[in-house]
């Protein structure tokens, strides 16, 4: 079931209604509640994998508590262990079994030995990285003593299975939001209204923005060796807003939906679009992602060494996990490895950045503000070419296109869909952008208010720019409109595939 389909604008209201029909204190009768809902949202796409997310949810249940009851180190260390490889064991077989098998047999053949290996139709189940990594994080948390195993069987399937952010994520952590579960949830009409305005939010970015966009990105990558090198860098920068617009789309209709329900997910973007250094864009970006890999591997890593030789191998290490991780292939990997690159150069310079800022008093300047931002998204936009290619081959091809001549023809190519769809897709970003840019101001400004007040607020709602109740309903109304005039195709989303 899509997020951006008629079934879940049915589902999701009868979920809600039937919740809150039941009594707060009977908070255990919710969550059996969402379980099961929780299973027909996952069932409804493919019911067979169903047993394959129950299988996971057991095994790290009966590890979890394993690791726990142990009596010695070895024991634990043998539990935890088990309970790694089962995981990856699943992942490994389901991604990447066709994408090592094919691998290894093309470096046989580059020493003339035909291997005769075969790969296998697997089908991908939707989410498995996701619910992977929610249960890979229980049983080390619970390893290293930060949480204790819960014994509640219901509490931890829900902990799994949620429905907003089962297939796509955010990636939770035990330790946020198992004790939510595991208390009774108050309704709130600010959580419905904050809620609702976040899907609506999350529906434009993906169903007009994200979408739009694909449109006149899939026709530029299918015919790149024919378009001029302007067209190609246009499709770059398409690329990176459909790739934001949709999975950012995604979390803040995931986090609405589960904010209308009284439960509170991890932020999981930041206005990445306007980082001002690779840095501060994987601060920004996929969040609760880059924070998973911070916690559970570099980290670990860099207890292994104390050199900045060794802490900066560990920054590329991790990364290229981190893109292997987005998909199996070649592209994923090296995209992966530029960022850790990237980020290691971005870290290690900041030092001589902020003497330099400081010496010429560009700390707050505008413009120079500006000017790094933009030079953070062409960058980013360019490596994401190798997040968007079908190969290495394609992606490298595609990059080095760009550099020529025609980069500055006053022609952009022709589209099967007309330059029209280009022109809506370009002012349909446009218009996310002044309503973000504006938002992260209003965000600014919030935030030093609560520095002021010494007080603080955990979670990201989208408010809109807009002060007049007027104003604001007439955004709403807007948002709607442009929903329904100018909605894509309905596209599924791209992190499903993830």
């Amino acid at each position: 079931m899509l997020f951006n389909s008629f079934g879940y604008l049915l589902f999701l209201p009868l979920v809600f209604f039937l919740y809150w029909a039941i009594k707060p204190e009977k908070f255990r009768m919710q969550n059996i509640l969402l379980v099961a809902a929780s299973y027909f949202f996952y069932g409804s796409w493919d019911w067979r994998f169903l047993f394959l997310l129950i299988f996971s949810t057991a095994i790290n249940y009966f590890a979890g508590l394993r690791i726990w009851e142990s009596d010695s180190q070895s024991k634990k260390k043998v539990w935890l262990v088990s309970g790694i490889v089962v995981n990856l064991g699943f992942l490994g077989f389901f991604k990447y079994y066709n994408f090592f098998i094919e691998s290894f047999a093309d470096l046989l053949n580059v020493f003339g030995i035909n291997s005769g290996l075969w790969t296998l139709k697997i089908i991908l189940p939707v989410g498995i990285s996701f619910y992977t990594f929610h249960g890979l994080s229980y049983i080390l948390d619970i390893y290293n003593r930060r949480i204790e195993p819960t014994r509640n069987v219901i509490d931890y399937s829900l902990f799994v299975c949620f429905f907003p952010l089962l297939v796509a994520g955010p990636v939770e952590r035990a330790t946020h939001l198992l004790p939510q579960l595991k208390k009774p949830r108050t309704f709130l009409s600010s959580n419905v209204t904050d809620g609702l305005k976040q899907i609506l939010w999350g529906l434009f970015k993906k169903m007009v923005v994200a979408d739009n966009c694909a449109v006149v990105v899939d026709q530029i990558f299918d015919n790149y060796s024919v378009l001029p090198a302007n067209t190609l860098l246009l499709g770059a920068i398409l690329g990176l807003i459909q790739i934001y617009c949709d999975f950012s789309g995604y979390s803040d209709i995931a986090l609405g939906s589960a904010r209308l329900l009284g439960i509170e997910l991890l932020q999981n973007f930041n206005y990445p679009l306007f980082a001002s250094s690779v840095s501060d864009y994987w601060k920004r970006n996929h969040i609760s992602m880059t924070t998973w890999f911070m916690d559970y591997i570099y980290y670990p890593l860099t207890d292994r060494g104390n050199s900045l030789r060794y802490w900066n191998a560990c920054i590329i290490i991790t990364f290229i996990l981190s893109g292997l991780w987005h998909g199996a292939n070649w592209t994923f990997i090296v995209w992966g490895g530029i960022h850790g690159l990237m980020l290691v150069v971005s870290i290690n310079s900041s030092r001589r950045r902020r003497k330099f800022e400081k010496k010429y008093n560009l700390t707050d300047n505008g413009f120079y503000r500006f000017a790094r931002i933009v030079k953070t998204f062409m960058i980013v936009a360019f490596v994401g070419i190798l997040f968007r290619g079908k190969n290495l081959t394609e992606a490298v091809s595609y990059m080095s296109n760009i550099f020529s001549a025609s980069l500055f023809s006053p022609s952009i190519g022709e589209f099967n869909t007309g330059k029209k769809s280009v022109l809506i897709a370009i002012v349909l970003s446009a218009i996310m952008f002044l309503v973000e840019w504006n938002e992260r101001r209003e965000e600014k400004r919030r935030e030093e208010k609560r520095r002021e007040e010494k007080r603080r607020e955990e979670y990201y709602t989208i408010r809109y720019p807009c002060k007049k109740k007027w104003q604001r309903y007439s955004m709403y109304y807007a948002i709607i409109l442009a929903i329904i005039l100018y909605a894509g195709k309905g596209q599924q989303f791209v992190y499903f595939q993830f």
